[in-house]
């Protein structure tokens, strides 16, 4: 099923983004002309320019209430449940006063797998008007507030997320009804900026409560429900094992029966068997509304369902309130009129389900933002080849192995690649599939005994460049997945001659937070020669194929000299790979950028900028990006 054009690469030759605290300012910058798309949904009511137009989509992603698990009070499972009550409340109030266009009341804790709505099968949440809500959250709390100091309990408020901070103000407001509330939880106003560098600090974060927006990561997924379940459930459910990483949206929780069922979750399955599942879902009765089962602590079988195991892992979460959803919607985007070929504002440049006349529906974050929609975004005018993007937050650091944020991911995800993604074909027929990238092609291997259980093997891509223009090899790729792994990964590299031989070049010391996650059960890893990788694993899994087709691959060549913290890489005393570069090591030409930190074999290439993280920068297309056609007539 020939799509060329998919792969052809971008059909502009530069993009730039314009950072915008306020998005509000984005908009004003689009209305005179100075921008050509926001990246994120507007908040104005006001009408628009002429020449811009606001295209309406479903939000990819809810507003949810977190607790950090890490500190008392609300490292208490009581406390939690407390809040629950209070929190009941506030979603019934605050939906009452916003639009029904934007905003969905949310009670399941994966509000966009299922949709069952779990909560709603836990009465003891329950609650009747705000005076019912605050007495069941102090009968629930009993004496444990007696003994706590005044104002030690911080509650994050933003200041410029109107229905964030809707949600923080109407839990003041109950909190406000009882003294021995008010007396101890304390209400902080902020940025969202500053509430995001505060959560995200891990264990020196001195917050207890906030109301955030959660990103669903993978844009690609929404081009099919069975696959958003497929590997968002994933991710959730790794999101709250224990023994992960400690950088997440649900920080510190840690209960040990969620993390054996959990366990068994991730690798009990066979590759294909919770795909044909999610999309199908029928034979999950009748556990699916059986909340006597689940409320009297049953359990499942050893040889569970895929799903059932899944909904018991989400009624635990439930059970103890970690996560508290409120609500997803209606959000709009803005672009001028004459920028064409994203998902969300243009029904003809979308794609369609073979056969049929409507596009896949569009959520968010609006086709803008996806890696496949920029090969094929462009302005109407074919002498125009510059898009003017409105970036509405900060960067952090722009590095693919760091602790980032979606804005960080905006730039540089067009700049690097990774092994798979997802078969947009096959999708579009609504079969869950893995796509090549990198990998030209990958095959799976089951051991019935030892202790290596499960093998990924990989043919890397031939052609294939990085931005200097030095060729891409299954070197990288190993020198990559070893490298997240910090220190560890040359003890790794070392239990094989093919990866040994280059254990020094792994000058990576600290775990890489945001993917050390994936490599736990990785064994070594075997270079046949410079085209193939085979990957090693003690566990069997499918989420192996989400964990090593979806990171990121760098360069070793240019790594090799950044530690000894690959989430702060650094090159003779310069830090940030913004800013690292060396003229020695090749300056480039007119076919390849320089010797710098950001090289990727992406369809754009870094150009240098004097102050990206807080005003913006410009990336220039690839003219050898190996997934490249001739381009399109006009």
């Amino acid at each position: 099923m020939p799509l060329p054009e998919l792969f052809q690469g971008p059909r502009i030759e530069r993009l730039n983004y314009r950072i915008f605290p306020n998005p509000d300012d984005a908009l004003t910058a689009l209305n005179a002309g100075e921008i050509d798309l926001v990246d994120f949904p507007i908040t104005s009511d006001e009408p628009p320019a002429e020449g811009v137009t606001i295209d309406p989509c479903r939000d990819f992603g809810y507003y949810f209430v977190a607790f950090n698990n890490r500190l008392a009070p609300t490292d208490s499972k009581q406390f939690r449940q407390a809040f629950a009550f209070l929190l009941d409340d506030v979603k019934k109030t605050v939906s009452k006063k916003v639009p029904s266009d934007r905003v969905e009341v949310m009670d399941s804790i994966m509000v966009q797998y299922y949709g069952r709505l779990v909560n709603r099968y836990l009465p003891k949440y329950e609650t009747e008007g705000p005076d019912d809500a605050v007495a069941k959250a102090l009968t629930t709390l009993g004496s444990e507030l007696d003994g706590m100091a005044d104002g030690s309990v911080t509650c994050l408020i933003t200041t410029n997320d109107a229905i964030s901070r809707a949600i923080m103000v109407a839990l003041r407001e109950r909190v406000e009804r009882a003294p021995q509330l008010a007396r101890v939880i304390k209400f902080v106003e902020t940025t969202r900026n500053d509430v995001a560098n505060n959560v995200y600090s891990g264990d020196e974060g001195e917050w207890h409560i906030f109301c955030g927006w959660q990103y669903v990561q993978d844009n690609l997924s929404r081009w099919n429900p069975g696959m958003s379940k497929l590997r968002l459930s994933l991710d959730w459910t790794a999101d709250f094992v224990s023994t992960n990483s400690r950088t997440r949206n649900y920080p510190g929780f840690n209960n040990p029966e969620f993390d054996r069922a959990a366990q068994q979750f991730l690798t009990t399955l066979h590759p294909r068997d919770l795909r044909g599942a999610v999309i199908t879902e029928e034979h999950l009765e009748p556990w699916w509304n059986n909340a006597e089962f689940w409320a009297k602590g049953g359990d499942v079988p050893q040889n569970a369902d895929a799903l059932l195991l899944l909904w018991k892992l989400q009624w635990m979460i439930a059970d103890e309130a970690p996560v508290v959803p409120m609500f997803a919607g209606t959000v709009s985007f803005a672009r001028r009129s004459d920028v064409v070929g994203i998902w969300n504002g243009d029904p003809h440049e979308s794609f369609t389900y073979p056969g049929a006349s409507q596009p896949i529906e569009s959520t968010y974050p609006g086709g803008t933002m996806s890696h496949w929609t920029f090969q094929r975004i462009r302005r109407t005018d074919p002498e125009v080849n510059e898009i003017n993007l409105g970036v509405t937050n900060r960067l952090r650091h722009i590095n693919p192995l760091g602790v980032g944020n979606y804005w960080d991911a905006l730039v540089w995800s067009r700049m690097y690649e990774s092994m798979l993604g997802l078969n947009p074909f096959l999708l579009m027929k609504g079969v869950a599939e893995d796509a090549v990238n990198l990998a030209d092609s990958f095959h799976s291997e089951f051991f019935g005994s030892g202790t290596v259980r499960y093998a990924l093997h990989f043919t890397v891509k031939p052609g294939v460049l990085w931005h200097d223009g030095q060729d891409f090899t299954a070197e990288d790729v190993a020198f990559t997945y070893l490298s997240m792994l910090g220190a560890r990964g040359r003890k790794l590299a070392e239990r094989h001659a093919s990866t040994a031989s280059f254990a020094s070049a792994l000058v990576n010391e600290q775990e890489i937070p945001a993917w050390v996650d994936m490599a736990r059960w990785l064994e070594h890893i075997e270079l046949p020669d410079s085209k193939h990788i085979s990957l090693y694993f003690t566990h069997s899994s499918r989420y192996l194929h989400e964990w090593f087709g979806d990171m990121p691959i760098v360069p070793m060549h240019v790594w090799r000299h950044l530690g000894p913290d690959f989430t702060q890489p650094s090159y003779r005393g310069t830090q940030g790979l913004y800013a690292i570069s060396d003229a020695e090591r090749g300056a480039g030409d007119e076919e390849f950028a320089g010797w710098n930190g950001l090289v990727g074999t992406g369809p754009f290439r870094w150009t240098p900028s004097s102050d990206p993280l807080n005003s913006g920068g410009s990336l220039v297309r690839f003219s050898q990006y190996h997934n490249r056609l001739e381009p399109l007539e006009g």
